[in-house]
């Protein structure tokens, strides 16, 4: 005999394509997940890092109320969940709650790997099974499905798993409450429409739809403890030393109960290696008496959906050896700078001359004008720093080769310093055989040309430096220093 179903419907509108409805099957009724896992939770207290099989009651977990919604062909053919791995997982199947209007209404059960910009199903599906969904009534124990994959699907990379149907059958399908925002604002959730999959911009009447379907893989995985300093610390500033950790599926909510509720810092156990006693917090901090090498340790102790796990790591922190030093060598206003720091991993120059200085472990500049600059280098190991500044005293040893004058001949040069192009302007007797030549300041021709009254010079493929151009109109000589930078 054909259930009859409480009816109610609600219209959903999404962006961008035609409008399309989901029919509510039932009203919705209290979950009472969350107070009967606590009460009814039994830990294997497993020693290994292997998890076994877990199943991941994310949502259900999540539910202030479970809802009930129809899927209808063609205008809807399927759901979805996204999940967030932090490592290699294997699936084994999923639960879901589902009925279909008519009996043995086939459906397939898949695994896709996400696109994780969006959360949907991307590409075609790594595993899909075909399942007969029967009819039922709009009530979550008489709705919970098993499907099992014929082989375990090796996932390495975030994915989702859906329940999809060609049939012309309505599906009704289970979620958590939309109402009270049960999904989080993470919109694990999508929708197969005529257009395609679909995970934002829904709503379910005039309510966003923020919820999670309930489907719920069977999993299995290791855990990794694992843990950094925290870029910012150091063993030689005043303050605690912090850690960072980044154990593997364990501060995942989706894997965690106690990650959603943030009680997670009874789980890991710290030992510093400084004889201060065992900490337990999620993110490893403490005091050192002295600057030294120590080995900490981290263990956790994991309290899964449906079992519990171990896992521990150590990390050597070793006394800073960071000191800053370098060496220069000028040639006229062109300073190279080399690095002599011990353990830098950042470098921050200034070069004392107001410029915007650099980051180059061995950088050059070239300076505008001899003279006295305290030159300032600051280098970073992770939160470390080390500063020194030395004096540099650039002396000009060419001093009046610039002014160097055989006749008439006056040239007038601009911009100076240049990047590109020098301007010439020449004043002579003989304009006609004015000729010019390049030299570095080792007296290397480099280029060279004629000229009237004016001209422009392209000097960009010479490279940083100082230079010399000289100016010979047959009878007059005159010679001008100028820089590239």
């Amino acid at each position: 005999m054909m259930l009859r179903f409480i009816i109610f419907f609600l219209v959903v509108f999404m962006s961008g394509s035609s409008m399309a409805q989901l029919v509510e099957a039932a009203s919705p009724s209290a979950s009472e997940f969350k107070s009967k896992f606590w009460k009814n939770r039994k830990l294997s207290n497993d020693k290994k890092s292997a998890c076994n099989v877990d199943t991941l009651y994310y949502a259900r977990y999540n539910a202030g109320f479970n809802r009930f919604l129809n899927v209808t062909p063609p205008d809807q053919t399927g759901i979805g969940v996204y999940y967030a791995i932090d490592d290699t997982v294997w699936i084994y199947g999923f639960n879901f709650y589902a009925n279909a209007m008519s009996p043995n209404t086939p459906i397939t059960c898949n695994v896709y790997y996400a696109n994780k910009t969006n959360k949907e199903p991307a590409g075609v599906p790594l595993a899909s099974d075909t399942f007969l969904l029967p009819t039922g009534f709009t009530s979550l124990p008489f709705m919970l499905r098993r499907f099992t994959f014929t082989n375990p699907v090796r996932l390495v990379s975030d994915f989702v798993i859906t329940i999809e149907t060609t049939n012309l059958t309505q599906l009704i399908v289970a979620s958590n409450n939309w109402d009270t925002k049960d999904g989080k604002g993470n919109f694990y959730s999508s929708i197969k429409f005529s257009t395609g999959w679909q995970a934002t911009g829904i709503t379910v009447g005039s309510v966003p739809f923020d919820a999670d379907f309930y489907l719920e893989p069977a999993v299995g995985y290791k855990i990794a403890a694992q843990f950094e300093h925290d870029p910012q610390s150091c063993l030689g500033n005043a303050g605690p030393f912090k850690f960072v950790n980044t154990t593997t599926h364990v501060l995942n909510e989706q894997f965690s109960p106690e990650a959603i509720d943030t009680t997670l810092d009874d789980n890991f156990f710290w030992d510093y290696g400084d004889g201060s006693p065992i900490d337990t917090i999620l993110h490893g901090e403490n005091i050192y008496p002295a600057l030294n090498d120590y080995w900490v340790e981290m263990d956790v102790d994991f309290n899964s959906w449906t079992g519990s796990c171990q896992d521990d790591s150590l990390l050597l922190l070793e006394e800073p050896d960071l000191n800053a030093n370098f060496q220069s060598k000028a040639t006229d206003l062109l300073v190279e700078f080399t690095d002599k720091s011990i353990d830098a991993e950042s470098w921050q120059w200034d070069f004392g001359d107001n410029s915007n200085g650099s980051q180059s472990p061995n950088p050059s500049h070239i300076y505008a004008n001899f003279g006295l600059y305290q030159v300032s280098l600051t280098v970073k190991n992770k939160g470390c720093t080390s500063s020194t500044t030395l004096a540099l005293n650039l002396i000009d040893t060419h001093i009046g080769i610039e002014n160097i004058e055989v006749g008439d001949v006056k040239a007038q040069i601009s911009p100076n310093p240049t990047s590109d192009v020098l301007n010439v302007q020449i004043r002579s007797s003989n304009l006609s055989e004015v000729t010019w030549d390049i030299f570095s300041i080792q007296g290397r021709q480099l280029l060279s040309g004629s000229m009237t009254i004016k001209t422009k010079i392209d000097v960009k493929e010479i490279g940083k430096g100082v230079y010399f151009i000289r100016f010979n109109d047959g009878q007059s000589i005159q010679t001008k220093r100028f820089i590239i930078q």
